[in-house]
């Protein structure tokens, strides 16, 4: 039986080093290749012909979300493993619906990594055990349903990051000098946010992000 060839993408070496050393020591793994971004990943995967990618869903160019949705358009049959240092149930749910199988915290046991990318590569759900098991159904009644889309999962990528920052107290310059983008292009993606969330204010963002679990409001302070 052929090995399960396994292609890792990710922005920090160290992490991509670390993976890489621990499936070379499963006799069921190749690693086919390394990518430090989206960008970089979206043509290896063409030409190394991978069953599983592992993901890093922060990355400097496009973040796991899009590229996770352009891999599964182009490849519907491909394993994508989400690892992340995000655990929270909206990340989750997110690169699920963006057509990942799999998703592991950064920190997790190594067999779980393991075990996320055999059952990836076999088509099958997989969560590490420091996240709640019963996101999968709730992800899978949302797909079996009518109900119109969350409108967060709308917004870009590029589009998500912003919206995060401003919740997280950034204020819109700041916002451009985090993310390398002009202050026009940083207050056009504001703008863009707020319209697509129909959020006439930044009070009404923070309400958005409370309600969808991206801020506690026990610890947000206005």
């Amino acid at each position: 039986m052929g090995k399960i060839k396994v292609l890792l993408i990710d922005d920090h070496p160290v992490v991509r080093t670390g993976v890489a050393e621990l499936l070379r020591r499963e006799p069921d793994f190749e690693v086919v290749g390394e990518a430090s971004s989206g960008m970089e990943a979206l043509p290896m995967v063409g030409m190394s012909s991978p069953e599983v990618v592992v993901l890093d869903l922060s990355m400097p160019d496009k973040g796991g979300i899009e590229v996770s949705r352009m891999l599964r358009d182009r490849y519907p049959n491909l394993g994508i493993v989400i690892f992340s240092v995000h655990d929270h149930e909206t990340y989750v749910l997110q690169a699920l619906q963006a057509g990942a199988t799999a998703y592991v915290r950064k920190g997790a046991e190594c067999a779980e990594i393991v075990n996320a990318i055999r059952s990836a590569a076999k088509g099958e759900f997989f969560l590490c055990s420091q996240l709640n098991r019963g996101i999968i159904d709730i992800f899978l009644r949302r797909r079996s349903s009518t109900i119109p889309e969350e409108p967060y999962s709308r917004l870009s990528e590029r589009e998500q990051q912003v919206f995060r920052l401003l919740v997280e107290g950034h204020s819109t310059s700041h916002v451009a000098d985090i993310l390398c983008v002009s202050p026009k292009t940083a207050e056009k993606h504001r703008a863009n946010v707020m319209r697509k969330l129909n959020c006439p204010d930044f009070f009404c963002l923070v309400k958005f992000a409370v309600r969808i679990g991206l801020v506690d409001p026990d610890s947000w302070r206005a």
